[in-house]
């Protein structure tokens, strides 16, 4: 998008000066791959504009930080407060609420939470359909279905704070910038 950018002011500026008749000729010559460059850019920033207003929206920064933090951190009472909040949200859309729900769900399935988790879920406008998901995802990928050794549930989610340190320093390192 830069390079466009770039690229279109470039052409735009080169015409800028017509002192002469040889550079109107030149001027109107390119005028049309200019507009069609113009046209194109502006596109662009449509689409760019677009996704960053549904971002800011659907507060999906906040969603995906919380689901790194929900992997990658052990503290489960800040997990819980957070994810009700989440839950109860208007401006966390549905889908991100099941997934929320979801990941919470395996990460601490022996809480006993479980329940209150469902209930906040419907009420925040996840269907019921939706959230039986929840007891799906733990009959096929809870403690009791998966095996001993590395992936065991005492194991899936320790030893996570490379991940974790890596996910503190890159959004340390893109604080501050409005287009992240």
């Amino acid at each position: 998008m830069k390079e466009l950018l770039d690229e279109f002011q470039k052409q735009s500026s080169s015409h800028s000066k017509l002192d002469s008749i040889e550079d109107m000729q030149q001027f109107i010559e390119k005028f049309p791959e200019i507009k069609a460059q113009s046209h194109t850019v502006s596109k662009h920033v449509a689409v760019m504009g677009e996704l960053a207003r549904l971002v800011d929206v659907c507060a999906l920064l906040d969603v995906s930080q919380f689901e790194q933090e929900l992997a990658c951190t052990d503290d489960h009472s800040m997990h819980l407060r957070e994810l009700m909040e989440k839950l109860a949200s208007p401006n966390v859309k549905i889908p991100d609420k099941l997934r929320l729900g979801l990941l919470y769900a395996i990460r601490y399935e022996n809480s006993g939470y479980i329940r209150n988790i469902k209930n906040q879920m419907i009420k925040g406008g996840v269907s019921r359909d939706m959230i039986d998901l929840v007891d799906v995802i733990l009959q096929y990928g809870g403690t009791n279905s998966r095996g001993s050794g590395p992936s065991n549930s005492s194991n899936m989610f320790k030893n996570q704070n490379v991940l974790s340190k890596m996910t503190k320093s890159i959004l340390t390192s893109v604080q501050g910038v409005s287009n992240v």
